[in-house]
């Protein structure tokens, strides 16, 4: 299933008006990159992650966050058309004007759920540029400040978003002989007009804090700019093969929990991270908060309407034991 057409504005099926927006209709077949590739020659961008060989149609269905979520919302959200073929064999076009609960229930509902998605149409945007901020930081774990230092980052995820900021950032732990570190590493990710120094003005309150409280951990930061969202994810974008011998477990956090008890936030990111790490994914903001979807909701988990972050971690790691691969909990 392959083909990807692009629109200056778009008219849904069944519908008699225009939605004034650029867009793009893709097949299932293709992947985030050939979208990213397709509409750059548009000098436009969809909603989409960062990982390259991600195929749309599970993304898609199952809601899809985004470096540009912030700004835009999820990528499900953007949804405006889908051709789907259902259980009882039916070709169906779904929107805003026909086969309205299955327009709601795709975008978001999970992939797979309710038939097979064969194309879609995406809204896009300009293409942006991306200025980043790649912070390292590392501490010995033999003191719990790494543990203040984490959790102050983590409250300050709020006043981040409001700046349409995002991250993937990772938290782990690296061994050399008898020592061990914590690390905690990330690309904070800025599509300000403004690009570097909007990040780096954003960004270097809580540098400079850090840098004060905890003079033990060893920070060090570059920047980088790019001109498109295209070149960015070039640059930037993972590119794992398919399968991981682990599950993951996740939280969306709001506001609130990241900003009221400090004491309870520390302790729950160490009892969190300490063992097999987490990514905090530094990912909600107002475009997702205030997104209205066409037909005026979607099924996308409502939890995200007030997210912060998108808070992961492995809880169960697959191992070998001779021939059978069984799964060993260690939570």
């Amino acid at each position: 299933m392959r083909g990807i057409n692009f629109h200056g504005t778009f008219q849904p099926q069944g519908c008699n008006y225009s939605i004034p927006t650029t867009a793009v209709t893709a097949a299932a077949g293709h992947n985030l990159l050939d979208l990213y590739a397709a509409t750059d020659s548009y000098n436009s961008t969809i909603v989409g992650g960062l990982e390259a060989t991600v195929g749309i149609g599970g993304y898609l269905t199952g809601g899809g966050h985004s470096p540009l979520s912030s700004a835009y919302g999820i990528a499900a959200d953007n949804i405006l058309e889908l051709s789907v073929i259902t259980p009882s064999g039916s070709m169906l076009t779904v929107n805003e004007c026909q086969n309205t609960d299955l327009f709601y229930a795709f975008r978001g509902g999970g992939g797979g759920t309710f038939g097979i998605m064969t194309n879609v149409t995406l809204k896009t945007y300009p293409t942006p540029p991306v200025s980043l901020l790649s912070l390292q930081l590392t501490m010995s774990s033999a003191t719990d400040d790494i543990w203040d230092m984490i959790a102050y980052i983590l409250t300050q995820y709020p006043y981040l978003s409001n700046k349409t900021i995002t991250a993937y950032p990772e938290i782990g732990t690296s061994s050399s002989g008898n020592a061990t570190t914590i690390y905690f590493t990330a690309d904070f990710r800025s599509i300000s007009p403004q690009v570097v120094p909007y990040l780096s003005a954003a960004m270097q309150p809580i540098i400079s804090h850090i840098r004060s409280t905890w003079p033990a951990a060893s920070l060090n930061y570059t920047t980088s700019s790019y001109p498109t969202f295209y070149s960015h994810f070039l640059a930037t974008a993972y590119s794992a093969p398919p399968g991981y011998n682990f599950r993951l477990g996740s939280r969306l956090l709001d506001a609130p929990t990241l900003t009221g008890n400090l004491t309870a936030l520390t302790r729950t990111v160490k009892s969190f991270c300490s063992q097999f790490g987490c990514g905090p994914l530094l990912l909600g903001g107002k475009g997702i908060w205030d997104a209205v979807p066409r037909g005026g909701s979607d099924a996308v988990n409502p939890a995200w309407r007030k997210t912060v972050v998108h808070f992961g971690k492995c809880i169960q790691r697959g191992e070998y034991q001779g021939e059978e691969k069984v799964w060993l909990t260690r939570e």
